[in-house]
């Protein structure tokens, strides 16, 4: 679900003027909100 919800958030923090996520920092946000923030 949470890889979901990052897709998502990509094209808003683009427009917002951020670079795109490297598979790096996509995979280190995606480990946090796993390990925090629950499951849905």
């Amino acid at each position: 679900m949470w890889d979901l919800k990052v897709k998502l958030m990509e094209p808003k923090m683009q427009a917002a003027g951020m670079p795109p996520l490297t598979s790096d920092e996509r995979a280190s946000i995606l480990e946090y909100l796993e390990g925090h923030a629950g499951t849905e």
